[in-house]
């Protein structure tokens, strides 16, 4: 199991001048590999390392190991591009701008000491303290260290480490628990518990009303209050999300569950009528979000696994908090073991 700690770091104005500078040069060789990427068509690691590696050895000033992980960055966003369709087949690829990247770390460019960790910049290795709380410090005592990102967001420097460790034992046997999520309704179980849309949908509104406002305006102080709330209204439903995916997954537990069944509303934006109110708030991704909160999220023993059911002309995409009980739905899905939502 991945987990993944966001670590803030304490860092100097000497320390700040010398990442930035390991962050302009890795986004500069990040973006020297994109014309290769568009001229071969390749995103394979380890042949744009040679069509890629002596270039970017020569012309900047990254080392060999640096290079490297310039040429795995870039290789993942164009496959996460690939997996998303935004690629087709026969088509012209798509420049990518690495302008804002983060910066990759293995385990030869970093190494923790502590609380403190060492990073690997253009001048040499770097110390620098780590800022932890109760929940980074959990996280880093739960398993092995991964690989890494170097982030600089909102005037601040952030080391997210993946941090690997055992998987949790699933329940193998045991009833099976139907979940329906959705707009009005976030989630609603098999067992008659109903965590409601209402609140959400009432400040997403308020959100949206705000913003048009705001946009509409143009005024200085408008633009920069639209910086300030940028962001908020997405945090604010992905710890509502956060919530209830592990209420759910306490619910299941309570019942002894073996399995969570959830309908798979994938592109279901694109499959149903709206209006230009109800557009709006979609993009939110409140039902989506849920869904893959309760996959993700780490399993403590003893608690079940998920699945998903997609829609079919014979199984409709029902109204939002209508769960139907019927066997139709459940035993189709078998009991599955782990916790992976297709």
């Amino acid at each position: 199991m991945m987990r993944t700690a966001c670590i803030r770091l304490k860092v100097t104005p000497e320390q700040v001048a010398r990442l930035s500078a390991l962050r302009t040069a890795y986004a500069e060789a990040c973006n020297r590999l994109v014309p290769l990427v568009q001229a071969a068509r390749c995103w394979n690691r380890v042949a744009l390392h040679q069509l890629g590696y002596r270039s970017l050895r020569q012309e900047t000033s990254l080392g060999a190991q640096r290079a490297c992980n310039a040429i795995f960055s870039v290789c993942k966003a164009y496959r996460s591009q690939r997996a998303l369709g935004r690629i087709p087949q026969d088509t012209p690829v798509p420049p990518l701008s690495f302008d804002r990247t983060s910066v990759h770390f293995d385990h030869r460019t970093y190494t923790l000491k502590g609380e403190a960790v060492s990073l690997n910049t253009l001048q040499g290795r770097l110390l620098m303290p780590m800022i932890l709380g109760d929940h980074q410090r959990k996280i880093l005592a739960s398993g092995l260290p991964k690989e890494a990102e170097l982030l600089f967001r909102r005037g601040r420097w952030f080391f997210n480490l993946v941090v690997e460790s055992a998987d949790s034992e699933s329940v193998t046997s045991g009833p099976v628990m139907g979940v329906d999520v959705g707009e009005n309704t976030l989630a609603a179980t098999s067992t008659g518990r109903i965590w409601g849309g209402e609140t959400l949908r009432h400040r997403r509104d308020q959100h949206l009303a705000l913003r048009r406002r705001l946009q509409s305006n143009g005024s200085q102080s408008a633009i920069q209050r639209l910086r300030q709330v940028s962001g908020k209204e997405r945090r604010r439903v992905k710890h509502v999300n956060h919530e209830t995916s592990k209420a759910v997954l306490e619910e299941a537990r309570r019942i002894g569950a073996a399995t969570i069944v959830m309908e798979d509303l994938t592109h279901i934006r694109d499959r149903l009528r709206a209006g230009r109110r109800m557009r709006a708030r979609l993009p939110a991704g409140r039902s989506g979000n849920c869904r893959a909160s309760s996959s993700t999220r780490p399993v403590p023993l003893g608690s079940p696994s998920c699945t998903s059911i997609p829609p079919t002309p014979a199984r409709p995409v029902r109204p939002a908090g209508s769960w139907v009980h019927g066997a139709s739905i459940v035993s189709s899905v078998p009991v599955v073991s782990g916790r992976t939502l297709t």
